[in-house]
């Protein structure tokens, strides 16, 4: 079986990481690669992060065409048909793997068992290759089958290393209680807060219901928060940040929310008034794409667009154009269907992607491109 590489002309620092999103469907192994030379020829040399569906992982040194394993570790729970993150650092001799599975968000320790901790799978190290140079993939011969592969990120070891003023993982907590150093607001409604065993909040309620729950402990002004949030519901949920006053009915704070569809909103709360961060009518058009988009695999395209255009309100108010009119079509159609199950099994869905799929790829890609120069977005995009 044929073996085979692609990888980025350009030369990268050699500390520096590497992730991709892998599918794990195959036991062809997949090989994230960093600090590479000579990789247009026989005798090429890498590091790499390699990972096969089961699931195991495993560092490899690739020296002048020579492949020699520094560390394996396997998964003690079979996993399979699972979107995954593979990750390789590098930092002088110092080499780390990760591995993080989205639908649990755990990581793969090196007892092989999956932790909510950020951990290592691998850890080595090692001084075979020092040098920059390219970053990519990789594919070993000897195994038949395809290897689903997605959005690739490198970064600079600088990226998210600040240092956490709190992570909270909801473990070792009563069922009915919050953890240590939170507080909780109900408004109305009933509503029943629970943590559960998996290591998850649950927040139930009535249609009525509304509640906040929040750290007391002080943060500084200029904050990154994040959460996982599981989307199964019409009801918004989300986090805040800048709150003050959040014991009573007049709160204030920054929220974002997301609800099953996909729908995300970024709202201003000011004594208790909420007001979407966007124009009313952009916002709606933007969450119209958002959710239509979602489903079908050219999200990143679309969100580019979208994340650009809402966020700068760089949005013309003249007609869009027939592509993009198509695409909002299409978008009403998907979120209609968002609720079921086989909501892509549809006639209407399935002809809707065959009318305007390419068109719509076209017409993004240019509308990109614009961005990048710069340039506002146009009031009209031909098919």
């Amino acid at each position: 079986m044929a073996s085979g590489r692609a990888w980025l002309s350009t030369d990268y620092s050699a500390d520096l990481e590497v992730s991709a999103a892998v599918y794990l469907s195959t036991v062809v192994p997949v090989q994230l690669l960093v600090r590479g030379a000579n990789l247009n020829t026989a005798t090429p040399t890498y590091y790499a992060a390699s990972v096969i569906r089961g699931t195991e992982i495993q560092l490899l040194e690739i020296n002048r065409g020579i492949t020699t394993v520094l560390a394996t570790v396997k998964s003690t729970e079979y996993l399979s048909g699972k979107w995954v993150t593979l990750k390789i650092r590098a930092e002088g001799d110092n080499l780390r793997v990760y591995l993080n599975r989205g639908d649990t968000n755990q990581y793969l320790a090196a007892d092989g068992k999956w932790s909510r901790t950020p951990v290592a799978g691998i850890e080595k190290t090692d001084s075979t290759i020092r040098h920059s140079g390219q970053v990519g993939f990789a594919r070993p011969s000897k195994i038949a089958g395809d290897v689903p592969i997605d959005s690739m990120r490198i970064g600079s070891l600088d990226d998210g290393l600040n240092a956490n003023i709190r992570e909270e993982r909801f473990g070792g907590v009563a069922a009915d209680k919050l953890p240590t150093g939170w507080s909780q607001y109900v408004g109305s409604g009933i509503v029943t807060v629970a943590t559960l065993g998996d290591e998850t909040l649950d927040l139930s309620a009535n249609s009525t219901g509304q509640a906040r729950i929040w750290m007391t402990q002080p943060v500084p002004t200029d904050v990154q928060v994040t959460s996982s949030i599981f989307v199964d519901s019409l009801t918004p949920a989300g986090i805040f940040a800048r709150g003050s006053s959040m014991n009573t009915s007049r709160p204030t704070y920054y929220g974002v929310t997301v609800k099953r569809g996909l729908e995300i909103e970024l709202s201003k709360v000011i004594n208790g008034r909420s007001r979407i961060a966007w124009d009313q009518r952009w916002m709606r058009f933007c969450r119209l794409w958002y959710v239509g988009f979602v489903g079908i695999r050219i999200a990143g395209l679309i969100s580019a667009v979208l994340v650009a255009a809402c966020a700068t309100g760089n949005v013309q108010e003249k007609p869009l154009g027939a592509s993009l009119q198509r695409a909002a079509r299409l978008a009403v159609i998907l979120n209609a269907a968002s609720s079921e199950e086989s909501a892509f099994d549809s006639p209407d869905v399935r002809r809707a992607l065959e009318a305007d799929y390419q068109p719509i790829v076209d017409s993004v890609v240019a509308e990109i491109q614009r961005i990048q120069r710069k340039e506002p977005i146009s009031s009209s995009i031909n098919a």
